[in-house]
């Protein structure tokens, strides 16, 4: 009968980054610092560390799922307003690109000609006040 092992490098401490709640409980149940018979202290007390792990892990976790609601939210927002329309008799002007500049809420219209430079235009083109960056690309627009 043989037996396979796999053998890890020794850490000091060596704590379980996945510590699961039961076993932080009895790991504080048995620290040195509270009364119990664990060996470690202090700095290197097993307890505190895997405890720290996982809070740090379970931060980290906490953070990834606020972001993917906020991202969420903003697809729902996106997908239930109305695709942004053109004006009625709105024509781009020849030889230039349009160019939308979206700065956080702001958004400011207008081209670029064949050098590169930016071209002021005081008319925005769309129906609504509010557009979404695919919105203006549908349109033929460029996005910066």
């Amino acid at each position: 009968m043989s037996t396979l092992t796999t053998e890890q490098p020794e850490t000091s401490p060596s704590v379980d980054t996945d510590c699961s709640l039961a076993r932080l409980r009895a790991m504080a149940k048995h620290c040195r610092s509270r009364g119990g018979d664990c060996d470690c202290y202090g700095a290197t007390c097993k307890a505190v560390t895997a405890a720290s792990q996982r809070l740090c892990g379970l931060i980290g976790q906490k953070q990834d799922v606020d972001r993917g609601i906020r991202n969420t939210e903003a697809i729902l927002k996106r997908v239930q307003s109305p695709m942004a329309t053109l004006r009625d008799g709105f024509k781009f002007r020849e030889g230039l690109t349009p160019v939308i500049v979206f700065d956080g809420d702001d958004a400011t219209f207008g081209y670029e000609d064949k050098d590169g430079e930016w071209v002021e235009c005081n008319e925005w083109p769309f129906n609504e006040s509010f557009v979404w960056a695919d919105d203006c690309e549908r349109h033929g627009i460029r996005v910066e």
